[in-house]
């Protein structure tokens, strides 16, 4: 019982924690955003040689890259949710991009009451990649899981004193 609820509860929880993330960043005024991207440019400048490929494409889209990344890590845990709480076919998946997707839409929602920020038609379908690629790997990650699991179990039954030949 205690599992089940840590496998329910514990993607939810950070689920929450990144929707208040990307939600809180929306909110923003566009001097408190420009600063904030600033300061990420400065430490990314720190660590990295921004002349050279592919840093320097990084560096200059980083705003960009932080829409993707964040809306990763979203379609991330939310196919972690779907996986572990739901035997969910293909349709299930697609419900939790759409729900994605609708995410994306009220950040930029959200941009329109900050002060100084506009919404972008191009965020959001920027947005809705990260999450579907986010989903895409957790999904790969899943099925490789399984597939190893089936695979240990087809050798487990066939071999020496299994139940096969």
């Amino acid at each position: 019982m205690h599992r089940v609820r840590l496998r329910l509860y514990l993607p939810l929880l950070l689920i929450v924690i990144t929707l208040l993330f990307i939600w809180s960043n929306s909110m923003m005024d566009a001097n408190a955003s420009t600063g904030q991207s600033d300061l990420a440019g400065r430490w990314f400048r720190e660590l990295f040689d921004v002349e050279k490929e592919p840093f320097r494409f990084l560096y200059e889209n980083r705003r960009k890259v932080a829409h993707f990344t964040e809306f990763a890590l979203l379609g991330a845990e939310s196919c972690l949710f779907l996986l572990l709480n739901f035997r969910t076919r293909v349709s299930g998946y697609l419900m939790g991009g759409a729900a994605c997707f609708l995410v994306a839409c009220l950040d930029e929602t959200i941009q329109l009451f900050s002060p100084g920020r506009v919404a972008s038609f191009s965020d959001v379908c920027l947005d809705t990649a990260g999450a579907l690629s986010g989903m895409l790997f957790v999904g790969f990650l899943g099925f490789l899981i399984f597939w190893g699991k089936k695979a240990k179990h087809r050798e487990g039954s066939s071999g020496i004193g299994g139940n096969g030949s």
